[in-house]
C-alpha cells in the first residue's frame, strides 16, 4: 500500500469513526458501491484496529502484517512475552500445572483439585493481568454466566469460579483431552458419512445454546474438540452473545462505535465483519465453513493477505466444494452453499435446519 492510499484510507478511517448507525451504514454502503477494494481495506483496519493505540498510527505495512492475530484472538493482539506467575501457584482450590492456551483476554491452563476434598482435573481460564477493563470485565463476566446457563453433554460444563488474590476473575471448566475436530477426522481417516455424524453432535450443541437464545459467534474446528472415543466438547463462548426474545443483543455488553471486531476471519459470517446484526443464522454461516472444511480439507476462503481474505468473505469468492473434491456428492454441496450464503435470510435459519437436511441425505431421502 502507497502512502496516498493509506492517507485516504486513514481520512476514511478517522470518518467512520464520527459515524452512528444509519449514518454509518449508508457511509459504508455507498464507499462499496465506489470503490469496493477500499472498502474492504476500509473494514479491515477497523477490525484490526485492537491495542490501545491507534491502528492509523501505526506504519500500514505493520497493521496488514498484524491482521490475522488481532482478528483471531478475541479482538485483542495476545502478548506472548508475559511472564507466567500462574504455573504452580494455587487459585481458589485449583493448583496451576500448565499453561494449555490464551486468547486476547485471557489464559487457559491445566489445574487440579489441590484441597484434598477429591481429585479432578479442569480447564481454569483466568483473565490476563492489565486487560481488566471495563468492557473486557463484561465479556468475561458475560461468558462465565452463559456458561453456568448451558448443561448439555457436548458443551464443555462450568465448574467453579471466583477471584484471584490480585483481583483478577477465574472459572474453571471440565477438562477436555482432544484432537481438533477437522484433525481427528483427518487422522482416524473418517469417512464423509462418519464425519457428517461428528458435525450433527456439533450442530446439536448449537442448536441446544440457540434455544436458550445464545449465539456463539466464534465457531471453528479448533473450538470443537472430539476425544479419543469420539465424544465432541464445543468449547470458548468467550464472545457469546445472548439474544432477547425479539432477537436483539441481550448480553448487557455495549459495543463501542470503530471498536475492533471479536471475530475469527476465516470463520466470520459477513454481517459479523461488516457490523450488521447477530442472529442463529450467524453461527449457521460458521457451521457452514466448517463443513465445508471437512468435505475439502481447505477453508473456503484464501488470499495473499488478510484483507484479500475478508473481501472474499464479504463477496462471497470461493470455489464450491466439487470445485476442489469432484468426489463430494452434489446434495452435500448445495446444503454446504447454503449455510454459506451471503445474506443471512437465505440461509438456514438453525443449526437444527441445517442438521435436518444432513440426516435426509444420509437416510438417502
Amino acid at each position: 500500500m502507497n502512502r496516498e492510499r493509506w492517507a485516504t484510507l486513514k481520512s476514511l478511517f478517522e470518518t467512520v469513526l464520527e459515524l452512528e448507525g444509519p449514518e454509518r451504514d449508508d457511509f459504508l454502503a455507498d464507499l462499496a458501491e465506489a470503490d469496493s477494494d477500499l472498502h474492504a481495506e476500509l473494514l479491515a483496519l477497523l477490525a484490526a484496529d485492537a491495542t490501545e493505540d491507534s491502528a492509523v498510527d501505526r506504519d500500514p505495512g505493520q497493521l496488514l502484517d498484524g491482521l490475522d492475530e488481532a482478528v483471531e484472538v478475541e479482538g485483542g493482539v495476545t502478548d506472548r512475552g508475559d511472564t507466567d506467575a500462574h504455573l504452580g501457584s494455587r487459585i481458589g482450590p485449583w493448583r496451576v500445572d500448565a499453561r494449555i492456551g490464551e486468547g486476547g483476554m485471557g489464559v487457559v491452563y491445566r489445574a487440579r483439585r489441590a484441597d484434598g476434598a477429591f481429585d479432578q482435573s479442569v480447564a481454569l481460564k483466568v483473565l490476563r493481568r492489565g486487560m481488566d477493563t471495563e468492557g473486557i470485565l463484561a465479556r468475561f463476566r458475560s461468558e462465565r454466566q452463559i456458561l453456568a446457563s448451558l448443561e448439555h453433554p457436548n458443551i464443555a460444563r462450568l465448574v467453579d469460579g471466583g477471584m484471584t488474590d490480585a483481583g483478577l476473575p477465574w472459572f474453571t471448566l471440565e477438562y477436555v483431552q482432544g484432537r481438533h475436530l477437522t484433525a481427528y477426522c483427518d487422522e482416524q481417516r473418517l469417512s464423509v458419512d462418519a464425519r457428517l455424524r461428528l458435525f450433527e453432535t456439533v450442530c446439536a450443541a448449537v442448536q441446544y445454546a440457540q434455544e436458550r437464545l445464545v449465539v456463539h459467534r466464534d465457531l471453528k474446528p479448533s473450538n470443537v474438540l472430539v476425544a479419543d472415543d469420539g465424544t465432541v466438547k464445543l468449547l470458548d463462548f468467550g464472545i457469546a452473545r445472548v439474544l432477547s426474545e425479539s432477537g436483539a443483543d441481550a448480553t448487557g455488553i455495549t459495543t463501542v462505535v470503530g471498536a475492533p471486531r471479536a471475530l475469527t476471519l476465516a470463520y466470520a459470517a459477513p454481517e459479523q465483519i461488516e457490523g450488521g446484526t447477530i442472529t442463529t443464522a450467524t453461527d449457521v454461516y460458521a457451521l457452514g465453513t466448517i463443513l465445508y472444511e471437512l468435505l475439502t480439507g481447505r477453508r473456503p476462503f484464501a488470499g495473499d493477505t488478510p484483507i484479500d481474505v475478508l473481501k472474499n468473505v464479504v463477496e462471497a469468492v470461493f470455489l464450491p466444494p466439487r470445485g476442489l473434491v469432484s468426489s463430494v456428492p452434489r446434495a452435500l454441496e448445495a446444503i454446504c452453499l447454503r449455510a454459506m450464503e451471503v445474506e443471512p435470510d437465505r440461509r438456514y435459519a438453525t443449526a437444527a435446519e441445517l442438521a435436518d437436511d444432513l440426516e435426509r441425505y444420509l437416510a438417502d431421502l
